[in-house]
């Protein structure tokens, strides 16, 4: 007895990027003030500290921890959540200061 054929549709993929915080490895991000500095951010001061930043385009939903640790989360392709990660790092490199990231260009490999 065969199955029928089921067509499977991606609805959320969930992705992570490290950011590797330059110099030394207690480093951390200042979420409060990239908070301030951001437009249509939330920062969540109690556990666990996080920053989330919703976009439009790619319609993604992006969870910034202190550590540099990046998690995309709703997007609908992988194409979809290398761009999301690709536009919030370029936003991070015009707030954060230049020695606290290492590298001035997201690269995402397979």
């Amino acid at each position: 007895m065969s199955t029928p054929a089921t067509a499977l549709r991606v609805t959320n993929l969930v992705g992570g990027v490290d950011l590797r915080l330059a110099g030394d490895r207690g480093a951390q991000l200042p979420l409060r003030e990239l908070a301030l500095s951001m437009a249509h951010v939330i920062y969540r001061p109690v556990w666990p500290r996080v920053l989330i930043k919703r976009m439009r385009s790619p319609r993604v939903t992006l969870l910034l921890y202190p550590t540099g640790q990046l998690s995309i989360c709703g997007a609908r392709s992988y194409s979809a959540s290398v761009r999301a990660a690709r536009r919030f790092v370029a936003m991070l490199h015009r707030r954060v200061p230049a020695q606290l990231l290492p590298h001035q260009n997201c690269a995402c490999a397979d």
